[in-house]
């Protein structure tokens, strides 16, 4: 099962070895990849491609990957990437929990096996996914909200919503408040 070229990976890996054997990996699995061997190039090549996962590489040689996925998960246009630190030195359990308390969505420790490499990235890009519909779904909602509200309040009759447990007043409309004669704070 290949997952659609819509997904777009970034890898970066200062090995020209390991970041080519990455890349053509994940190639092989039917995505997009770009490569930077620095994390400047790393991050210049994010914001120009705009991935879905990065992977990176922990030890590079002009910054620590630790601290280019810092400085993506603090920043608001990138803090959606997902991010998958590798590393062939810090392998042990507390490297990995310091990566992941970090900000990074995972942590694999090299020599990784293609298989490895290729599910881990269709997991992160699957919640990558999940977390893109919730984020629609939440800024459809909001839309549908304030509409609900426009139209609640610019109403040209009184309108009231009302809790159906203890049947006190939730929202009152002005045209309403007229109607009766009371203003709203008397009214809830």
């Amino acid at each position: 099962m290949t997952e659609p070229l819509a997904h777009t990976i970034v890898n970066v890996d200062d090995g020209d070895a390991g970041r080519y054997t990455k890349s053509r990996i994940l190639r092989r699995a039917g995505y997009r990849v770009f490569e930077a061997s620095t994390g400047a190039d790393g991050l210049g090549l994010v914001a120009e491609v705009k991935p879905q996962l990065l992977l990176l590489e922990v030890n590079l040689p002009d910054m620590s990957g630790l601290e280019v996925c810092r400085m993506l998960k603090a920043n608001p246009s990138t803090s959606d990437i997902l991010i998958l630190q590798i590393s062939a030195s810090r392998t042990t359990a507390e490297d990995r929990v310091f990566g992941l308390e970090g900000g990074a969505d995972a942590y694999l420790t090299e020599p990784v096996q293609a298989n490895e490499l290729v599910a881990t990235s269709r997991a992160l890009l699957r919640l990558y996914s999940r977390e893109q519909e919730n984020r629609e779904l939440l800024a459809a909602l909001r839309h549908s909200e304030a509409q609900f509200r426009a139209s609640f309040e610019l109403a040209g009759v009184g309108k009231t919503q009302i809790d159906a447990s203890t049947g006190k007043f939730i929202r009152i409309n002005k045209c309403f408040c007229e109607l009766v004669g009371y203003t709203e704070s008397e009214l809830l």
